[in-house]
């Protein structure tokens, strides 16, 4: 019964002290990659967080039933900018897999649906 913020930022602070010691000794590799990454570091370090707050905040008034399937959609968003943003290496199997991924979500009685067949 912990807010959700409170355990993000919890679990945030866990993370910086167990992963200091290994920045500490890839100080370089550090450096460089904040130097060349440091737009995208402030994006993922403000979306990221956020959307697993909203997650939390809506598991605490809505069954997990309806929030599960939107979570597992989001693994085909990060494929697709994956894909197409970041021009990762194959692409085009990543969002079929996906999709694929995406599908398992739809919910059993759609399946057996008359409409369906």
């Amino acid at each position: 019964m912990i807010a959700p913020i409170l355990y993000d930022a919890g679990t945030a602070y866990t993370q910086l002290v167990l992963l200091t010691p290994f920045g500490l000794r890839r100080w370089g590799e550090v450096k460089a990659c904040w130097r060349d990454q440091r737009r995208y570091a402030f994006g993922v370090a403000l979306l990221s967080p956020l959307a697993y707050v909203l997650v939390l905040t809506a598991l605490s008034f809505t069954p997990v039933s309806y929030v599960a399937p939107a979570r597992e959609i989001s693994i085909v968003i990060g494929t697709f900018i994956g894909a197409k943003v970041l021009k990762e290496a194959d692409g085009r199997r990543r969002l079929w897999v996906a999709a694929a991924i995406a599908l398992g979500v739809i919910p059993r009685s759609r399946l057996t649906s008359p409409l369906i067949g």
